[in-house]
């Protein structure tokens, strides 16, 4: 939803940097409560609630003091990636903790985990090196872009081939 949405204010508007900096702290704490549902720990301990609301708080604060909204929030985009990251990471110690038997690809939240943790790492790289390359390489910029749009279109197709899978997934578990 939050594509579509930018591409309307792109053409509508001729920018649709204040939708992305809305829908970065949205898609935060999406991911936020999945870990919070996902991870044991986190679901004792609510840890996913109390990640996301740093993370609305450090948006927020970004919005307004640093970045603003007709900029690219590259410091909360990178704070978004490092935490998604470490808490993979984290997904994945107590994923392995747990299950005794390493069948973990037929475990959905192993598949999800997993996409989250390519997909923020790669996008963690690009806005990382974002500006550096735009402002040093402006001809090769155009690069780093599509790799983006390459690498979120990867991502949706991962996440749609987990659910349509998954029936699949339960049956090879049974």
């Amino acid at each position: 939803m939050g594509e579509f949405s930018a591409f309307f204010f792109a053409k509508t508007y001729h920018n649709n940097l204040p939708v992305y900096a809305i829908y970065n702290i949205i898609e935060f704490c999406f991911i936020c409560l999945y870990f919070n549902t996902s991870i044991d720990v986190f679901a004792k301990n609510n840890t996913g609630y109390y990640i996301g609301g740093i993370g609305i708080i450090w948006g927020i604060a970004n919005i307004i003091f640093l970045q603003g909204f007709n900029k690219v929030n590259s410091y909360f985009l990178l704070f978004e990636g490092l935490s998604t990251i470490g808490i993979c990471l984290f997904a994945y110690f107590r994923l392995l903790f747990h299950h005794d038997q390493l069948r973990l690809y037929k475990y959905p939240h192993f598949w999800f985990t997993t996409i989250l943790m390519i997909f923020w790492s790669i996008i963690f790289l690009n806005w990382s090196l974002y500006n550096y390359v735009s402002i040093r390489y402006k001809e090769a910029s155009w690069i780093v872009n599509v790799s983006i749009l390459f690498v979120n279109i990867l991502n949706y197709l991962s996440i749609s081939c987990v659910f349509i899978l998954y029936p699949k997934m339960q049956q090879s578990d049974e």
